[in-house]
C-alpha cells in the first residue's frame, strides 16, 4: 500500500469513527426527548362521564404544594431544552469530522512541506537558441503539468513548486552571473527534456548527455527581501503584445545585476493553483466584461478598455500558476533597483511591491531555502497565466552583452542508433 493509499485509509477511518459516535448517541438523545414529550401531554379525558369530579388531594408535604400549572410549564422547559441538546450535540458531531479532516491533512501538508527536498541546477545556454513565444508559453503549460498533483495528493501532502533563479554573486575567479532552476530531483530529467523542446540547445545540470547534477552550496540569509505582485486584479494581464523585437525581461535584470556590482538575486517562484480557479477566472472576466458594457465610456475610453478585453482574453484558456517574485539583496536600495527593472516589464498590469514591515525577518530566513508562503494571497493578484509567466522566463538572447553568462557551444546532435560508432583503439608507446 503507497503512502496516499495510507493517507486516504486514515482519513476514511476518521470519517467513520465521528458517524459511529453520532449514531450510537443521537437515537438514544431522541429517545429522551420523545419521553420528555409523553410526561408533558396532558390526560385523555372521558367524553361520556358528566359526573363531577373531586379534587386530587394534595400529599401532605412540608413545603408548599406545587400547582399542576407550574409542573407542566416545568416539563414543557425540560423538553425543550432536551431537544436543544439534540440538536447542540447533531450539529457539533456534523462539525467535528470536518475540523478532524481539516486538522489532519495541514499536519499532513505542513510534514510533507519539511521533508520535501528541492535542489538548485545551473541553466546553461546555447549561442544561438531563441524561441518563440508560443513554444515559451508550451514549455510553461508543460512544467506546470509535470509539477502538478492530483485533487487528494495535494490535499495530503500539499503541491511542489518550481523557480527559476538569478544568482550574481562570489565564484571562484570573481563576481559570476548564475541562471539556475530549483526543484525536485525527480523531476530534473523530465524538466531538461521540457526546457529543450522550446531552446533545443540549453541544458540543466549537465554539460552534454549526463544525469542532471544539482550546485553544490548554499545561499547567504540576504540583508534585504522585497516581494512583488499585481498591482491590479488578476484578470489584467501582464504581458504585452507579443513582440519580437523587445529585450526579454531576464536579460534587463541580468544587465541590472551585473551593472550594480553587487550580490543579489531574483527568484520567480511557480506553484500550478488548483484546476477550478481556470472556471473561476473565466467567470470573473465574464462578469468584469458584463460590467464594462454596461457602462457608457468616454469617446477617449472606448479604445482603451477594447484593448483592455482583448488582452485579457489572450491570457484566458491558460494554465494558472500562483507567480511568487521575491528579489534579494545586500542593502534596500540595491534590492530596488533590481527591482525596478522586475517592475519596468508591464501591460494593462503592472507589479508593485508589497508591504511586509512586520515579516521581513521571516522572509530572510526563508529566502536560502526557497520556502514558499504558507497560503496564497486572498486578493489572488498572485496568480498568473502560462502566457504572463511565458513573458517572464524567456531566456536571455544570444546578442546578450555585458553579462558573463556561461554558454555552450556544442550543439544536441543525437546520432541515430543505425549510426556506426568509434571503437577504442589502444596505440603502444614507442620503444625508447
Amino acid at each position: 500500500m503507497t503512502r496516499v493509499a495510507q493517507l486516504a485509509a486514515v482519513l476514511i477511518a476518521t470519517v467513520l469513527v465521528c458517524g459511529t459516535v453520532l449514531a450510537l448517541n443521537l437515537p438514544g438523545l431522541i429517545d429522551e426527548w420523545h419521553r420528555a414529550l409523553a410526561e408533558t401531554a396532558p390526560p385523555p379525558t372521558a367524553v361520556h362521564d358528566t359526573a363531577p369530579r373531586k379534587p386530587p388531594a394534595r400529599p401532605d408535604r412540608g413545603g408548599p404544594a406545587r400547582r399542576p400549572a407550574e409542573t407542566t410549564a416545568a416539563r414543557r422547559r425540560e423538553a425543550s431544552n432536551t431537544w436543544v441538546r439534540i440538536v447542540v450535540a447533531t450539529w457539533l458531531l456534523l462539525a467535528a469530522a470536518p475540523l478532524a479532516l481539516a486538522a489532519l491533512s495541514a499536519a499532513l501538508r505542513l510534514r510533507a512541506r519539511r521533508a520535501r527536498e528541492y535542489r538548485l541546477y545551473e541553466l546553461s545556454l546555447s549561442m544561438h537558441d531563441e524561441a518563440r513565444a508560443d513554444d515559451v508559453g508550451a514549455m510553461v503549460e508543460t512544467i506546470a503539468n509535470l509539477v502538478r498533483r492530483r485533487p487528494e495528493q495535494r490535499l495530503l501532502r500539499g503541491q511542489p513548486f518550481v523557480c527559476l533563479e538569478l544568482h550574481y554573486g562570489p565564484a571562484d575567479h570573481g563576481l559570476a552571473w548564475t541562471l539556475a532552476i530549483r526543484c525536485e530531483p525527480s523531476v530534473a530529467t523530465a524538466l531538461d527534456g521540457v526546457i529543450a523542446a522550446a531552446y533545443p540547445d540549453v541544458r540543466l545540470g549537465h554539460g552534454h548527455d549526463e544525469t542532471p547534477r544539482p550546485l553544490s552550496g548554499r545561499l547567504p540569509e540576504p540583508g534585504c527581501v522585497l516581494r512583488y505582485r499585481k498591482a491590479r486584479p488578476f484578470i489584467h494581464p501582464l504581458c504585452p503584445e507579443p513582440d519580437g523585437e523587445a529585450r526579454p525581461a531576464l536579460e534587463t535584470i541580468a544587465l541590472q545585476q551585473v551593472r550594480l556590482g553587487r550580490p543579489s538575486s531574483l527568484r520567480m517562484q511557480l506553484t500550478p493553483a488548483p484546476l477550478w480557479l481556470e472556471a473561476f477566472a473565466r467567470w470573473r472576466q465574464h462578469r468584469h466584461e458584463q460590467s464594462a458594457s454596461g457602462a457608457r465610456p468616454a469617446r477617449g475610453e472606448r479604445a482603451l478598455r477594447r484593448a483592455e478585453m482583448t488582452a485579457a482574453a489572450r491570457a484566458q484558456h491558460r494554465a494558472l500558476l500562483w507567480l511568487e517574485l521575491q528579489v534579494a539583496a545586500d542593502t534596500h536600495a540595491d534590492a530596488e533597483r533590481i527591482g525596478a527593472a522586475l517592475q519596468a516589464h508591464r501591460a494593462e498590469n503592472r507589479l508593485h511591491r508589497r508591504r511586509m514591515a512586520a515579516r521581513a525577518g521571516l522572509y530572510r530566513g526563508r529566502f536560502p531555502i526557497a520556502a514558499p508562503p504558507l497560503w496564497p494571497t486572498p486578493s489572488l493578484r498572485t496568480l498568473a497565466s502560462a502566457a504572463e509567466v511565458a513573458h517572464l522566463v524567456t531566456l536571455p538572447s544570444a546578442s546578450m552583452k555585458g553579462v558573463p553568462a556561461r554558454r555552450i557551444a556544442l550543439p544536441r546532435l543525437p546520432a541515430p542508433a543505425e549510426a556506426e560508432r568509434g571503437a577504442v583503439v589502444e596505440i603502444a608507446a614507442p620503444d625508447s
